[in-house]
């Protein structure tokens, strides 16, 4: 293993100040294991939490960024490496490519879809990394219920609550990796 995890994370900078100390643990975490962390590229929201905290304790980052992100100033420069991509499916091609587990903070619309897409593919086949999602404030909690209903409805099948394990909380992360 080439102890490489993708982080997926919320790039808002509007939430409650649990999910940003949540976003820091997992970046220090992380770092502190010594874990090349691929992400969003961003500087703001969870993502740049996250990725501030891994790069203030020693950790090797990797932004993937669009071009256009990138030129509205959202890119974390600190970054050791800095993949810039034109669209968001080679940037998501990219990140899920370099990961060799994927850990998953709360997140909206574009970190759902980033979640979807590992599972999807975890699902069909296309590869068996490991899913981690970190909880926080009962965020996935939501998504272990959304699962059940799909269940219930025969959309999935209750195997497929085996593409991902949510994780407690950051703090017990440490404990997740070492694992690996």
């Amino acid at each position: 293993m080439n102890r490489s995890i993708t982080v997926f994370a919320s790039s808002s900078g509007h939430l409650d100040q649990q999910y940003y100390t949540s976003a820091r643990t997992t970046g220090k975490i992380l770092a502190e294991q010594g874990f090349h962390i691929v992400y969003g590229g961003g500087n703001n929201g969870l993502m740049g939490a996250m990725a501030e905290s891994a790069w203030s304790h020693g950790g090797k980052l990797s932004g993937v960024i669009t071009r256009p992100l990138r030129e509205r100033g959202y890119c974390f420069e600190q970054a050791d490496e800095i993949i810039e991509t034109e669209t968001l499916d080679e940037r998501k091609k990219i990140m899920e490519d370099k990961a060799e587990a994927f850990v998953v903070l709360p997140g909206g619309v574009g970190t759902l879809d980033e979640l979807f897409s590992v599972l999807s593919k975890k699902q069909l086949g296309y590869h068996d990394k490991p899913v981690f999602c970190i909880e926080c404030n009962g965020y996935f909690t939501a998504l272990h219920d959304f699962f059940s209903i799909l269940i219930k409805n025969n959309f999935t099948s209750a195997d497929d609550t085996s593409l991902f394990t949510i994780i407690k909380n950051a703090e017990s992360l440490e404990v997740v990796l070492a694992q690996l």
